[in-house]
């Protein structure tokens, strides 16, 4: 199965081109991660009409149906998109950076409320279009309607191969997914470690991945034990030949996939 997983990754990013052109850390956006864009003629285009909105640090600063009819667009920061349920069980969407909107499905179906909570993990600077603005925006600049546009692509292929990954993939197969996806290839620790780009606690773990605290940290022991991770100050390293063959089977198994379809 996740051989199966990462046939289908690779296909999928291959057929957008992200790989032919170089665009390797793309990637992220499978672990719902969108990494910072600067486009400077859109951020300008923005300043001069949008209300600037200053975000402190660790603020939950949209919740769930309350009233929404604006676009926002990230200037600055690091902000969290999620659902909770009666329960309280969270569900990570995404997590945006500088350069990414959110809110335009709202904005463009004209719905006034958010199903999401959004939250400030980082000091962030927003910039929010009202209504008039988003559509004069629309009406008037290519810029900002291919970069909308382009923010949209990307949650939509995100959204859908999560989807897939819950379905058809074990908690196990999606663990390892993620922290192979959340590698430092140029962090290596004693040879044959590699570090992980963001750390995070079992539970934010289990958010992203759709299971529970204590399943992550079960199945981090399993993989402890088996040798494929180590704990080191309370960060997960994974093991660098595991690693490196897990891509190369991920890599055989594509080839065979598109031979075959010749």
């Amino acid at each position: 199965m996740l051989e199966y997983m990462g046939v289908q990754m690779m296909l999928r990013l291959r057929l957008c081109g992200w790989i032919e052109r170089g665009y390797h850390m793309d990637i992220n956006v499978f672990n719902l991660h969108f990494k910072e864009r600067i486009d400077l003629k859109l951020e300008d285009l923005l300043s001069k009409k949008a209300e600037i909105l200053t975000i402190p640090n660790k603020t939950t600063f949209l919740y769930q149906y309350e009233d929404f009819n604006s676009l926002y667009f990230i200037r600055k920061g690091r902000t969290c998109h999620y659902m909770l349920n009666e329960r309280g069980v969270q569900k990570i969407l995404y997590t945006l950076n500088r350069g990414w909107f959110f809110g335009e499905i709202a904005a463009i179906l004209n719905i006034h409320y958010t199903s999401l909570f959004s939250f400030a993990e980082e000091d962030t600077i927003i910039y929010k279009l009202n209504s008039i603005q988003f559509k004069e925006l629309m009406d008037s600049s290519k810029v900002f309607r291919d970069s909308l546009m382009s923010c949209i692509c990307y949650k939509l292929i995100s959204l859908r191969y999560e989807i897939e990954n819950l379905v058809f993939n074990s908690t196990r197969d999606r663990l390892i997914r993620y922290l192979c996806m959340n590698l430092d290839e140029t962090d290596v620790e004693d040879g044959k470690w590699l570090n992980q780009r963001y750390r995070k606690t079992h539970y934010e773990i289990g958010i992203v991945i759709g299971t529970t605290r204590v399943s992550v940290s079960r199945l981090i022991r399993d993989l402890r034990d088996e040798g494929i991770i180590r704990i080191v100050n309370n960060a997960i390293q994974v093991n660098k030949d595991f690693y490196e063959k897990t891509v190369e089977s991920f890599m055989h198994k594509t080839s065979l996939a598109q031979n075959r379809k010749k």
